[in-house]
């Protein structure tokens, strides 16, 4: 069996080494570099023959005469061939293994041991590339030729095409794929492969190619050198289709492009197609794109505001390789190009935001967003761009609604009271809030940030209405306006939690209404108790001592320390929407204002529990003393004598001695009672604005979270 010289090529990429002159050497425009070709002779011209052609053509090439060269051959080149083509051309032939790739694509004589001269090389010679052709198709089938000469004739006809399309391409400059040449391109092309599929696997091309290494008989040229040719061939050809069609890409001819990608896909050279769309396709495209990436990170870090014109640039320059990108995806190419499309999206997201830094631009900001959003394929990375694109889009929209947010802005700032702040909020701020609905609509997060920060504005009015002003009804309406903004789950809690509390505080105040009320009842008892006492005394009665009644002060409530959560700063910095941003600041000076007072709070609050605790202490000692007399009292009643007159006086000045004390009593007692209600007043609020305080840390803390961007 015939060894397949892909297969070679396989193994090359393995352990043969593969043929560096060959690869150099296959390009677009090879046939127009070919030394045998520049010097319009036949590849077993020797080197002395050679030099005299150098010098012949070097003087025309020094007189200018180069047009004037009597041949009409085809293949002469035009423009003729320059002093740097002719020094080109004599450095191939003194060095044998470029020699022998230069030869290998052009034409060889169908028997290099006849004294005949070879019908079709005399032809070419005249510029009869036709009859040439003709001659090697038809030797194909000449009774008598053996095998040698047909696969001679093959190769002779793959050099011929492949020459043919490759000038048309180079004439052209590619022009050809969208004319009427097209079909004629085409149709070269496709014999080109298939006459070098045949040869490229037949031995004797490389056993005549071995044949002229022998011939050649230089040191520096082994038999080794054809086996790295035969191992290279495959991928040689493929490169020249690949770089035209990059060519094409980048200069945006899509047909060229996409008709050089179908040769590269459906040809005959196929063993090595991955390799050849990783190499001469990928990579390259890969590295001038990084090039452009990095050029435009120079231009970021000069000036910031070019970021918009870079990441276009950047853009456009992946963009001139989508058709080919899309034929190798729509052919089911293993490359992967996610982890690239990813760094282009990022260095252009990179871009906008250094843009949009420097000048604020939000509607060119997030034209360029949109167009980078398909190329990212990373979750972090897209919810980046899409979070940057919401952001833009929500700035824009913020303008629009200029007309609310005004006069909701002053009702905010506002040192009014509750009520003048609600009266200016039904005014001004509600009639506006229909008109600007087909704004909001446009944006779930902006018409929940909007309605949330209503909310929380009529919450302040309702919160300061009571603490401050203990007006209930204005506390009441405005809490109960705020319900029918609230959206986010947060406020709608908290709202709840002031619904509860304010229920809570009423029910306390009627408490501590009625305590009062029992207090000054149970004292009216113990006086009248005491005054019966005396007037059974003075008519020689006996009352039990038990009658006499003594009230107790009540309990008072035993002061808790009101907590107080600091404004929460995890470390991190944040990097706060404009739409959002002054929401933010003023939640954030609010949380601060109500520490603040908080802390003030506490500090009467600890000054209250001292005055009320030594109030009740000196009431304790009273009542202590107070009882001890008492029980004295009882004792000397239980054996008093009514009929003497001493005793009896003795009796009743410890008796008005009794009431004098619980007369003392009662006002420790009644100062310490009066200190307790404002004391409880004053731990409710503090716990109510300690609650309060914590409430608007969380609401900033949360919204930084919501809102904002780790940097």
């Amino acid at each position: 069996m015939t060894p397949d010289p892909l297969a070679h090529s396989s193994t090359a990429s393995t352990g043969q080494e593969l043929c560096q002159s060959l690869m150099e050497f296959a390009s677009p425009d090879m046939y127009r570099k070919s030394a045998f070709r520049v010097l319009g002779v036949a590849t077993s011209i020797s080197l002395r023959e050679a030099s005299k052609e150098l010098e012949r053509r070097r003087m025309l090439a020094e007189l200018d005469q180069g047009n004037l060269a009597p041949s009409p051959n085809r293949l002469e080149l035009r423009p003729p061939p320059s002093s740097d083509d002719l020094r080109a051309a004599e450095t191939v032939l003194h060095d044998p293994e470029k020699r022998l790739v230069h030869e290998l694509f052009w034409f060889w004589p169908l028997d290099p041991h006849s004294r005949t001269p070879d019908i079709a090389l005399q032809a070419l010679q005249t510029g009869d590339l036709k009859s040439a052709a003709k001659h090697w198709e038809t030797a194909k089938q000449a009774p008598g030729v053996t095998p040698f000469q047909i696969a001679i004739a093959k190769h002779n006809m793959a050099v011929r095409w492949h020459l043919f399309a490759l000038d048309a391409e180079e004439r052209t400059q590619g022009s050809c794929w969208n004319d009427e040449q097209n079909d004629i391109v085409q149709k070269a092309w496709t014999a080109a492969q298939a006459y070098w599929f045949d040869s490229i696997r037949s031995d004797a091309i490389w056993n005549a190619l071995s044949a002229r290494v022998i011939a050649i008989n230089d040191e520096r040229l082994s038999l080794e050198v054809v086996q790295s040719m035969r191992a290279t061939i495959g991928r040689a050809l493929l490169k020249v289709n690949a770089s035209l069609a990059l060519r094409y890409s980048e200069t945006n001819l899509l047909a060229g492009a996409k008709a050089h990608l179908k040769l590269l896909l459906k040809g005959p050279v196929s063993a090595e197609q991955k390799f050849a769309f990783d190499t001469f396709l990928v990579d390259p495209m890969k590295a001038r794109v990084r090039q452009r990436i990095a050029d435009s990170e120079k231009v970021l870090q000069a000036e910031p505001s070019e970021g918009l014109v870079q990441a276009q640039t950047l853009l456009a320059a992946l963009s001139r390789y989508d058709p080919l990108l899309e034929t190798l995806h729509d052919a089911g190419s293993e490359s992967d190009l996610r982890g690239f499309y990813d760094e282009v999206a990022a260095q252009s997201l990179s871009c906008v935001i250094a843009f949009h830094n420097a000048t604020g631009n939000d509607k060119d900001s997030i034209a360029v967003l949109e167009q980078t959003l398909p190329l990212a394929h990373s979750e972090e990375l897209r919810s980046k761009i899409e979070s940057n694109i919401a952001t833009g889009k929500n700035n824009l929209l913020f303008v629009d609604l200029a007309p609310l947010i005004e006069p909701l802005k002053k009702i905010e700032e506002s040192k009014d009271s509750p009520r003048e702040r609600l009266a200016a909020f039904l005014r001004t701020v509600e009639p506006m809030i229909a008109e600007v609905n087909g704004v909001l609509a446009q944006s779930e997060a902006l018409r929940t940030g909007t309605s949330d920060r209503i909310a929380r504005l009529l919450r302040d009015v309702s919160v300061d209405a009571w603490n401050n002003s203990k007006d209930g009804v204005t506390a009441i309406d405005a809490l109960t306006r705020a319900d029918a903004y609230a959206v986010s789950p947060e406020v709608k809690t908290q709202l709840a939690t002031d619904r509860q509390t304010l229920v809570q505080v009423y029910a306390d105040q009627r408490r501590a209404t009625r305590t009062a009320t029992n207090k000054k009842y149970a004292w009216g008892v113990g006086i009248a108790a005491v005054v019966a006492i005396l007037i059974a005394i003075n008519l020689n009665d006996k009352p039990s001592p038990n009658s006499a009644g003594r009230a107790a002060p009540n309990t008072s409530v035993t002061p808790t320390d009101a907590s107080n959560s600091p404004v929460a700063a995890s470390g991190q910095t944040y990097s706060i929407p404009s739409y959002v941003r002054e929401e933010v600041n003023r939640d954030r000076a609010a949380a601060e204002q109500a520490q603040a007072h908080v802390n003030r709070l506490q500090a009467q609050l600890a000054a209250a529990k001292a005055a009320l605790e030594a109030r009740q202490r000196d009431a304790e000692s009273a009542k202590d003393e107070l009882d001890r007399l008492g029980a004295s009292v009882d004792q000397e009643r239980a054996f008093l004598d009514n009929t003497n007159e001493d005793a009896v006086h003795q009796f009743n000045a410890q008796v008005a001695k009794y009431n004098r004390l619980l007369k003392h009593a009662k006002a420790l007692m009644a100062e310490a009672d009066e200190l307790v209600d404002p004391y409880n007043s004053l731990l409710a609020r503090v716990q109510a604005e300690s609650r309060e305080a914590d409430r608007l840390v969380d609401v900033y803390n949360n919204k930084l979270e919501r809102y904002g961007r780790r940097q």
